[in-house]
């Protein structure tokens, strides 16, 4: 059986307790020296920011049945640090997944741990707005239901689409 649009939403599980904190410390280097932001003119500057995050994650403690336990995994619970930390985690790692699957024709979004792989068995590449939306257009005729992705549903309508729902990633 061949489809026209595959189109799978998953959550990545636990993701805030799957990141290690050695791990994020380490992809959050990466990136920013990727990304042009650590350079060496403000490198005294990001140096001092990896050992306040390298301090947040070891001062963070969490209580549970009146007894307080050390935090060993993931950014601290309840830190308004942790979804920047968790986010620049994920976008690392997306960095060195994402170009061979736009290779393949394959289109991601994310948002949080949510995330929504489609697909299109049309070739041609989308390298303009105009044909993004011509896309957009095709997908609303060829879709047979309505997927829901961060607790929206997709309108589309149309017969040939196969989608998986409610998968799980781990990282």
């Amino acid at each position: 059986m061949s489809y026209d649009f595959i189109l799978a939403s998953f959550d990545v599980s636990d993701m805030y307790n799957s990141i290690g904190q050695e791990d994020c410390i380490h992809r959050i280097e990466v990136l920013a020296k990727e990304y042009g932001w650590w350079t060496d003119k403000n490198e005294p500057y990001w140096r001092s920011t990896m050992v306040l995050i390298e301090f947040v994650f070891h001062t963070s403690y969490v209580g549970f049945g009146g007894r307080v336990y050390k935090q060993k995994r993931g950014p601290p619970m309840g830190s308004p640090l942790s979804p920047v930390l968790a986010n620049l985690y994920m976008v690392q790692l997306e960095d060195t997944v994402i170009p061979a699957m736009k290779a393949k024709n394959i289109h991601y979004y994310r948002y949080l741990d949510d995330v929504l792989f489609f697909h299109s068995s049309f070739h041609a590449p989308i390298i303009s707005d105009a044909a993004k939306f011509r896309m957009e257009e095709r997908m609303a005729y060829f879709v047979g239901c309505s997927p829901s992705f961060l607790m929206t549903q997709l309108p589309l309508n149309g017969p040939e689409l196969h989608i998986i729902l409610d998968n799980t990633l781990n990282i």
